[in-house]
């Protein structure tokens, strides 16, 4: 696969991912909270618990939103979101099992994000080689024209001074 694609896949599935993290942990806190408080109820979680389930859920989503967009650990963090993932099913599944069978796929989701996840943290090393080398190159190219550019000024400067000394042997 060419590089620029591979490179726009790997951009690609990064953003996408963090926009989902991002955009749940938001509409769990001030868009759409009274969803995740109905959820909650069916498993008898009520009161302060759910209060919490819903704040730090969502501030943990919101977190691996950020996370991903910084690239640092992105290895740990495709492991936490995995983890975290699996955590979420597994309680959804726990409190309604239903939700296998809901024709939006809240849970279903989870696996093609799952797979995407794991493309990102297959791909990231390679992704890093491939930044690292074009920051090389780009180095390189820069040194380049800065001695070319010093070359240049060297000339111009020996020239000057060529010109101001045949001026001055004149007189």
């Amino acid at each position: 696969m060419n590089k620029i694609i591979k490179e726009s896949l790997f951009k690609s599935a990064k953003y996408s991912l963090a926009f989902l993290w991002f955009f749940t942990g938001l509409t769990s806190l001030y868009l759409s909270p009274e969803t995740g408080y109905q959820i909650l109820e069916g498993a008898n979680i009520t009161g302060e618990l759910a209060d919490n389930a819903i704040y730090y859920g969502a501030i943990l989503d919101i977190t691996l939103g950020i996370w991903l967009l910084t690239a640092f650990k992105t290895k740990l963090c495709c492991i936490i979101q995995i983890g975290v993932i699996t955590l979420y099913t597994l309680l959804l599944t726990y409190i309604d099992p239903s939700y296998w069978l809901h024709p939006f796929g809240p849970i279903t989701k989870n696996i093609p994000i799952v797979i995407l996840i794991a493309y990102l943290y297959s791909t990231h090393e390679s992704m890093s080689y491939l930044n690292k080398r074009r920051h090389k190159k780009h180095r390189k190219q820069d040194t380049i024209a800065d001695t070319k550019s010093n070359a240049e000024n060297l000339d111009v400067t020996d020239t000057e001074t060529t010109t101001h000394t045949n001026t001055e042997t004149k007189k």
